[in-house]
């Protein structure tokens, strides 16, 4: 099981989701009138020690889609430079997911 930890102001709450064992890293922001942010992270490939703060910083990338996706990206260079090897990006209105893979 994926951990997880889905963000807003007035919600922030620890989860786990069944993710493919091949996810090492998913990221999802919704921009709509309810805005929250989603960070999922591998159980034992721990890019990312502390999923909260990060759900947080992807909560406060703004804009419209592709602005809050330019600053989702520079989050993950800052930690993982090397995410850029194998991910998908799907980018719909008001929402967009960043996976990234082992």
């Amino acid at each position: 099981m994926h951990r997880c930890y889905r963000y807003s102001p007035s919600v922030g709450e620890a989860f786990e989701e069944e993710y493919p064992w091949g996810i090492a890293l998913y990221l999802e922001l919704s921009l709509g009138r309810d805005k929250t942010a989603v960070v999922c992270r591998h159980p034992s490939y721990t890019v990312v020690k502390d999923v909260k703060r990060l759900a947080e910083e992807v909560y406060r990338a703004g804009g419209d889609e592709i602005s809050a996706l330019l600053t989702i990206s520079r989050l993950l260079d800052e930690i993982e430079p090397s995410w850029r090897k194998d991910f998908e990006i799907v980018v719909r209105r008001s929402f967009l997911a960043v996976t990234v893979y082992l």
